[in-house]
């Protein structure tokens, strides 16, 4: 496996920075309850007093975590061609339209050509969002995704356009810090190598693909893109540190707790023995628990924290396996703990 080291990436420090705000409140679930981290009194109240700007509320739904069409905004594979904002933006605007509703088809799982000149396209839209699992205002939201995608990705340009002197003050409050994560993962990698990545990244097999490339964000713990060509981008933020730390320092006995709290859901355990047999991906697992995709993904996020599950993609789908080497530690544990 080879390892491209891109350093920053300005243009996804910017999005995903405007991410991490909007949806701060799940992702502050996700750091405390399902990884058993502190995202950081100084930096939550900074986001706070951010989120009181109308901007956030105006945008939620370009990249709420709801929303399945984030990555239409938020596009993993133009953000790795991309040198700044501004080209990002050029390429995000420079795909054509049918190649956009294309993508928000696939987004939502819908096999649809529409001739969009009649009105009949639209009864069609109508019929198939009827039937899937969203709130009324993120529905009308989708409707005019789909009617016209350029105009949605021009409000977003604008969108973070009014975001970036926002984004410029958090990144220059933060900067130290991110300095000090920056010279200890460089530290990390040079002493350990890819070795360093596998162990800490374990949900993933890296080893599986031909190149990763790697690149830092801000506030990130880690995200992962998967690319057209097959290969993968990583993007590692401030909190991995915080995270390799404590799972570091951690001991066994909290690591096998995190497995028991998180198997103590009848859902999750449900799902869970489901993939001890059935390589599954999202919808899949939907349907079989009839749960809906966002569910899933909250039930995942779990299963991540506790390293429970395995993730692969084949084609543009993630299936996920289980972990059977961190259930039989845990059933080991047990088995010392109570002299079984």
């Amino acid at each position: 496996m080879k390892l491209v080291h891109r350093g920053l990436n300005e243009a996804y420090a910017i999005l995903s920075t405007f991410r991490f705000i909007s949806n701060f409140h799940y992702f502050k679930v996700q750091v405390e309850e399902k990884w058993n981290m502190e995202i950081g009194k100084e930096l939550e109240k900074d986001v706070l007093e951010m989120l009181e700007n109308p901007l956030f509320q105006e945008a939620r739904h370009f990249v709420q975590q709801e929303v399945p069409t984030s990555s239409l905004f938020i596009n993993g594979d133009l953000i790795t061609d991309s040198e700044n904002i501004d080209d990002y933006f050029r390429r995000l605007l420079g795909q054509g339209e049918d190649e956009l509703r294309g993508q928000v088809f696939r987004l939502l799982d819908l096999d649809l050509t529409l001739d969009f000149s009649t009105d009949h396209a639209l009864h069609v839209i109508l019929q198939h969002l009827e039937k899937l699992d969203f709130p009324g205002d993120v529905k009308w939201f989708l409707i005019s995704l789909i009617q016209n995608p350029e105009l949605q990705l021009k409000r977003f340009q604008g969108t973070i356009d009014r975001f970036l002197p926002l984004y410029e003050e958090l990144k220059e409050k933060n900067m130290p810090q991110y300095q000090h994560f920056r010279q200890w993962f460089e530290a990390e990698l040079n002493e350990h190598g890819v070795d360093f990545l596998d162990k800490h990244v374990s949900f993933i097999n890296l080893q599986g693909y031909e190149e990763v490339q790697l690149s830092y964000s801000l506030f990130d713990l880690l995200s992962s893109h998967h690319l057209r060509d097959g290969g993968l981008h990583l993007f590692v933020g401030m909190l991995f540190q915080k995270y390799v730390q404590e799972r570091t320092t951690k001991k066994d006995m909290d690591t096998h707790l995190m497995t028991l709290k998180v198997l103590g859901d009848p859902t999750r355990l449900e799902i869970l023995k489901f993939l001890t047999a059935n390589e599954s991906y999202g919808q899949e697992i939907a349907e079989k628990f009839g749960i809906s995709t966002a569910t899933v993904s909250y039930h995942m996020d779990y299963f991540l924290g506790a390293s429970l599950i395995h993730i692969e993609r084949k084609g543009r789908r993630l299936y996920y396996s289980v972990n059977k080497s961190q259930i039989r530690g845990c059933l080991k544990f047990l088995a010392s703990e109570f002299e079984l």
